[in-house]
C-alpha cells in the first residue's frame, strides 16, 4: 500500500510542477529594425538591441524590456546623473552653509555687528596707509628739492640720491595700491554681509527644516 501512495505522488509532483512551469513560462514579443515580429518562448537573438515584452500565456503583458541604451543615451544619461549627484551636493553645502550661519548670528544685530568690525579693521589699515603715502610724498618732495639745489653747486646729484628718489617713488606706489585693495575690500566686505543679511531672513523662519 505504502509503494502504491508512493508510487502515486510521483507522477502527481511531476504534474504539478509542470503546471506551475506552464503558468509562469513567458513568450517573448519583439519587433527587429525592419519591423518583423517575433516570438519565442525564449530571448531571441534577432532583439538583442531591440525593447521585448514579456507576454504570459493568455496574451497579456507582462514585462518590457526596453531596448538597451545607445552611446549617446548613455551619455546623455551619464550627465544628467552627474547633474543630479552636483545638484545634491550644492544642496548639502547650501544647507551647511546655513546652518553656520544661524549658529554664528542668532539675531540681525549680530550680523551687523560682525560687519562694522570687519569694516573698521579694513578702515585702520586704509588710516595706516594713506598716512604712509602722505609722509612718504613729503619725503619725496624734500629729496627732490635737494636734489634740485645741488646742481647749483655740485653738479649732478649723487647716486644715492637719485637711488633714494627711486625707492621713495616705488614706496610710495605701493602704498597707493594697498590703500586701492583695501577700499575694494570694504565693497566686497559689504556684499558679503549683504548676502548674509539676505540668506538669514530666508532661512531664520525655516530654522527646523535646515538643522
Amino acid at each position: 500500500m505504502r509503494r502504491t501512495l508512493r508510487t502515486a505522488i510521483v507522477p502527481l509532483s511531476l504534474f504539478a510542477l509542470s503546471i506551475a512551469h506552464a503558468q509562469t513560462t513567458y513568450l517573448y514579443l519583439c519587433k527587429d529594425a525592419g519591423g518583423r515580429t517575433f516570438t519565442s518562448d525564449r530571448p531571441i537573438p534577432e532583439c538583442a538591441n531591440r525593447a521585448v515584452k514579456q507576454l504570459d500565456r493568455t496574451g497579456m503583458v507582462r514585462h518590457e524590456i526596453p531596448a538597451p541604451l545607445t552611446p549617446e543615451q548613455k551619455r546623455e544619461q551619464k550627465l544628467k546623473e552627474d547633474q543630479a549627484k552636483a545638484d545634491a551636493l550644492a544642496l548639502e553645502e547650501q544647507k551647511q552653509n546655513d546652518r553656520l550661519i544661524l549658529a554664528r548670528y542668532p539675531k540681525e544685530k549680530d550680523i551687523e555687528g560682525a560687519r562694522a568690525r570687519a569694516l573698521d579693521l579694513v578702515r585702520e589699515y586704509i588710516k595706516r596707509d594713506t598716512t604712509d603715502v602722505t609722509a612718504l610724498e613729503k619725503t619725496l618732495a624734500q629729496t627732490q628739492a635737494k636734489a634740485n639745489a645741488k646742481p647749483k653747486r655740485a653738479g649732478t646729484p649723487s647716486s644715492a640720491v637719485t637711488r633714494k628718489i627711486d625707492d621713495v617713488e616705488q614706496a610710495i606706489q605701493t602704498a597707493r595700491k594697498g590703500v586701492q585693495e583695501r577700499e575694494a575690500e570694504l565693497v566686497q566686505i559689504n556684499l558679503k554681509f549683504d548676502e548674509t543679511l539676505k540668506r538669514y531672513r530666508e532661512i531664520a523662519g525655516d530654522d527646523a527644516a535646515i538643522r
